[in-house]
């Protein structure tokens, strides 16, 4: 049995699944990262084991989890093993203690905002970007890589803001944060500091600050030192675009991480009557 979305309905594995059942629309986060609908399916289908393929939920330890809470097999990793080795600061703390060679430098939950100064090296950071807000929530980040929500409502009966959220990049975030419709953080961190937590956490990231876990995904952009994202991200229906120091605009979906052109970089120009986006013309090599 195959699940698919709308827009795959009349792909070649819908056509030779033996039983495929639709999950939602096209969106990823409406079919493919949707965890009740593909349990629905499986439950309805009597399925006693489930492949994640590669990407979307493979990685997954809530889905994991959903699953062996039902009685049914995730072919892949256990959750304990997933949740571990999804969180990079985890899962360095986890090998090491069996003598695996690990990237020196500060691997540990919980430092405190004295502890990253520290470990950043440096002890004159700024903000230099805008906030963004969302519901109650204003978010901002600062040249130390500190990302920080802090809740206004004590304002209004005079008290002093709560900050409520905290997520380390390792390296300088100093390009405004972008919020969706759903309270996800899109964030560009720039490697100047070349530490481990900046290699971890890469460059281009997604956060959900709900999440015990805020990192949804990352991509790494540091083709070279002092490279990265300086500029905001912009938001376009279901794809965030960064412009990196390299020179390159990437169109990535939300949901995925995926570049819309596969692994290479995307080139964004304009969007015509209908609202698809043209590819720009290939530039020309400077004389």
């Amino acid at each position: 049995m195959l699940v698919y979305s709308e827009a795959d309905a009349h792909s070649l594995p819908v056509h030779l699944a033996d039983e495929a059942i639709c999950i939602g629309p096209a969106a990823a986060r409406d079919s493919y990262l949707n965890i009740p609908a593909i349990m629905s399916a499986a439950l309805i289908s009597g399925a006693q084991a489930i492949h994640p393929g590669y990407g979307f939920l493979s990685e997954n330890a809530e889905f994991a989890a959903a699953l062996a809470e039902a009685g049914i097999v995730f072919i892949g990793p256990p959750v304990t093993a997933i949740a571990t080795m999804g969180d990079k600061i985890t899962a360095k703390a986890t090998v090491s203690r069996f003598d695996v060679p690990v990237v020196p430098g500060i691997a540990r939950p919980g430092l405190t905002d004295a502890e990253l100064l520290a470990a950043v090296h440096d002890t004159d950071v700024s903000i230099e970007n805008s906030v963004a807000v969302y519901g109650n929530t204003v978010y901002f980040s600062n040249s130390g890589g500190l990302v920080q929500g802090w809740d206004l409502t004590p304002l209004r009966g005079g008290g002093a803001p709560t900050r409520v959220f905290r997520y380390w990049t390792g390296d300088d975030t100093d390009a405004s944060i972008v919020i969706d419709e759903e309270g996800m953080l899109y964030i560009g961190v720039e490697y100047e500091r070349l530490n481990d937590r900046s290699r971890a956490v890469g460059q281009i990231i997604k956060l959900d600050p709900s999440r015990a876990d805020p990192l949804v995904w990352k991509r790494d952009e540091r083709p070279y030192n002092n490279a990265g994202v300086w500029a905001t991200p912009a938001l376009y229906r279901d794809i965030v675009i960064y412009a990196t120091d390299e020179g390159k605009v990437l169109g990535l979906d939300r949901a995925t991480v995926a570049s819309l052109e596969g692994d290479t970089a995307t080139r964004i120009d304009a969007a015509d009557e209908s609202g698809a986006l043209s590819p720009a013309p290939p530039v020309p090599p400077l004389p």
